[in-house]
């Protein structure tokens, strides 16, 4: 399979700055070309639909459907989930096929399988698997509970590293590709970089200009950096101590033992801050802590304004002005170490950063509306001054 291109097209921009209306512009100008966009969004948004994109259909599989409108040679429209689940036979239609991939936002193309280690001995010490030189996990004949496991592995993207499942997108894929553009913002802290940095792909910038033209040159985001400062009311006084240690709210803090004290005090800052700091309305809240504990942080004046740490691509929250990120983002250890594993890394705060932004962003100041933040971690509050006024 003989690489196309391995240069890499990235559109480095913030939210809100045009780079969906511009690409659907070089659409529009290359009407020649035929295209695949790879969007976080189950249904195309409203901009889009003018183009008239395909979108698989669900009367058959969605691979078989994406597999007939590629050998059709039409314009396709699908999700970040179905590109992850491309096989050998999208594989062989691509082959033949000259397509432009666009790419909406960054997906990690390199993520640990959470299996316990009961269940990993049982598929080893059961010979149900096979593992290769390259670490490649093959499945022998098995029709147990780990069906999508066996779909990885049959897909050849599974493998099995320090003891651990890795899912590891196939990269011949995107030798298939006569360009490839990714739509993001920090492209510098992404998994996807830090995948494609494994494979010494070279990186162009774009950027959007007057006009929704795109051209080629790295976008300054200095306007957009100070426009955000003064949007943002971000708190300062005492609700802040529980977050002065370094690894304070991070998923390690919250899944210790004995932190009943620490979670009450967290619960109660946050309830502090909605209803005495700031007295927003209920319906303007929005707060996050890792998924696993919304349950333990429900309260009064916030507890329907849980929106997932990393919430990327949706429009939703955008009337919210009051706003608690009540956790320590780090890359997964287990991420870490598989990137290291190949030769690549994920700068930790880099990582951090992108996280934030892309969550803060899902509220109002999208509109260039103001917004209140409670940001108990020392460190991520750190992270985000330090973005703030470089």
């Amino acid at each position: 399979m003989k690489r196309i291109n391995k240069i890499l097209n990235i559109l480095d921009m913030p939210m809100g700055t045009g780079k969906t209306t511009g690409i659907i512009n070089y659409i529009k100008e290359n009407k020649n070309k035929k295209y695949i966009f790879v969007s976080p969004y189950l249904k195309q948004p409203e901009l889009f639909k003018s183009l008239k994109f395909n979108t698989p259909s669900d009367d058959i599989t969605k691979l078989s459907s994406l597999e007939s409108l590629i050998n059709k040679n039409e314009n396709i429209y699908i999700t970040h989930t179905l590109f992850s689940m491309f096989d050998n036979r999208i594989i062989n239609e691509l082959q033949n096929k000259t397509y432009t991939l666009i790419i909406d936002e960054s997906i990690n193309l390199l993520t640990h399988i959470p299996i316990s280690k009961d269940d990993i001995n049982i598929l080893i010490k059961s010979d149900y698997i096979s593992i290769d030189n390259e670490n490649k996990v093959k499945f022998k004949k098995y029709t147990g509970d780990f069906k999508q496991l066996k779909k990885m592995a049959d897909n050849d993207s599974l493998y099995f590293i320090n003891n651990l499942f890795i899912f590891k997108y196939r990269v011949e894929i995107f030798n298939l590709f006569e360009s490839i553009f990714i739509l993001t913002y920090l492209f510098r802290g992404s998994n996807m970089k830090a995948y494609f940095d494994m494979y010494d792909f070279e990186y162009r910038y774009y950027k959007v200009i007057t006009d929704y033209k795109i051209v080629e040159g790295i976008y300054d985001d200095y306007n957009f950096r100070m426009q955000m400062k003064e949007l943002i009311n971000l708190y300062d006084g005492k609700l802040n101590d529980i977050g002065e240690d370094t690894y304070a709210l991070s998923k390690k803090w919250f899944n210790a033992r004995k932190r009943k004290a620490e979670h009450i005090k967290l619960k109660n800052n946050l309830y502090n801050y909605f209803r005495h700091i700031i007295n927003s309305k209920s319906d303007e809240n929005m707060y996050s802590v890792f998924s696993d504990f919304e349950h333990k942080y429900k309260g009064d004046r916030y507890s329907k304004g849980f929106v997932p740490c990393n919430c990327i691509a949706t429009n939703e929250y955008r009337h919210k002005s009051t706003l608690a990120y009540a956790l320590n983002i780090f890359i997964n250890p287990n991420i870490v170490n598989m990137f290291s594993h190949y030769g690549s890394n994920i700068n930790k705060d880099d990582y951090a950063l992108c996280q934030l932004i892309q969550w803060i962003y899902r509220s109002r100041i999208r509109d260039n509306q103001p917004i209140n933040l409670y940001l108990p971690s020392k460190r991520m509050r750190n992270i985000l001054i330090s973005y703030l006024e470089k």
